[in-house]
């Protein structure tokens, strides 16, 4: 379970000793900027080259007891961009995030300027991340006991956001900042969850800009690939399956129909022995298995959708590819595709 593996250390959010938790933010965060200050200018100069001012991004979020602050980031969002969101979470509008700022928001490298949050007092090195106070209006006061997380500081560090994809619903990151703000601190988890992080982020990073210089440079400009047009990147499986769920009262309540070739938010491409009508539209059962984290092992994780037929292709073999346009049948079903099928959480 998550939050067995959150929870190993036993220890949270609650501060035991004030002074050695003000001493802590303010120099960790004083050595983490001037140690990532050539990252901060490569970002800067980056950012100004491909889209402009402003670099920074400057949003009023709710703090300890709901006070506001202004938090700052890397600019990774269109230009107005809170306008138009109104109050909603961004979701799957990929179309207000900037070609750099997908990399920086998949990385959390648009974060580090959140270090000068820390330094005035505003944020904690570890704590729940702070939420804008219109997304708390809209989504988050009905959530039972989300007013906990105002007994802490909010902090850069939110262990219920680096293991869990962008897209994971309130109510469940919710209910892992609420188990850590019971948990008094501990020196030792500070450290801990700082150089796990710090560990996270650096595999993100290299792990993703490998995978930017083998699709855009080698494949597509030196070799003279066929260059991806989709929005959504699409990633590749090799032990994911789905399954055809029954509408009657039989006793097979869902059948095989092939494997995931690749997925991503929107579509993913089955291949399979099976011949699926034109106008195919059913219920489908995702199942992928996946590494237990720290006990070891192997687990199966499931996920029910919508699916409808988009296109198909014959393989010599017999087999065909079929792309499938999907749509998850709840909020935790699309948690957790997004979070075992895409692999979307730094962790």
């Amino acid at each position: 379970m998550l939050k067995k593996k959150l929870f190993h250390y036993r220890s949270g959010y609650q501060r035991r000793r004030w002074w050695f938790n003000e001493i802590y933010n303010f120099s960790v965060s004083g050595v983490l900027l001037i140690l990532s200050f050539p990252v901060f200018l490569l970002i800067m100069l980056v950012l100004w080259v491909r889209q402009g001012r402003p670099i920074f991004y400057c949003g009023a979020r709710l703090g300890k007891n709901k006070s506001q602050f202004q938090m700052y980031k890397f600019r990774t969002l269109v230009r107005d961009a809170e306008c138009k969101l109104n109050g909603e979470l961004l979701g799957s509008r990929a179309e207000l995030i900037t070609p750099s700022g997908k990399f920086l928001r998949d990385t959390r490298l648009d974060e580090l300027p959140q270090l000068w949050n820390v330094l005035k007092r505003d944020m904690d090195i570890a704590g729940p991340r702070p939420v804008r106070p219109e997304v708390y209006n809209v989504l988050c006061k009905d959530i039972p006991k989300y007013d906990r997380r105002f007994d802490v500081r909010p902090g850069i560090i939110g262990l219920s956001q680096v293991f869990t994809p962008h897209s994971t619903p309130k109510a469940i990151r919710s209910m892992i900042d609420n188990a850590l703000i019971k948990k008094q601190e501990k020196i030792s988890w500070n450290f801990l969850v700082l150089f796990l992080t710090s560990f996270l982020m650096i595999r993100s990073i290299i792990v993703r800009t490998r995978h930017i210089i083998n699709r855009r440079i080698i494949q597509e400009k030196m070799l003279r690939r066929y260059r991806e047009k989709r929005n959504e990147e699409r990633i590749q499986t090799n032990n994911a399956e789905v399954y055809l769920l029954s509408t009657d009262d039989s006793d097979d309540k869902e059948s095989y129909l092939g494997t995931v070739e690749d997925i991503n938010s929107e579509a993913l491409l089955l291949r399979s022995s099976c011949t699926l009508p034109d106008n195919f539209n059913a219920s489908l059962k995702l199942k992928i298995t996946v590494d237990k984290m720290m006990r070891g092992g192997r687990k199966t994780k499931r996920a029910l959708c919508y699916a409808y037929l988009y296109r198909r292709t014959q393989l010599d073999n017999g087999d065909v590819c079929y792309v499938l346009m999907y749509q998850p049948l709840s909020p935790f079903n699309s948690y957790i595709i997004h979070q075992y099928f895409l692999s979307e959480s730094v962790a």
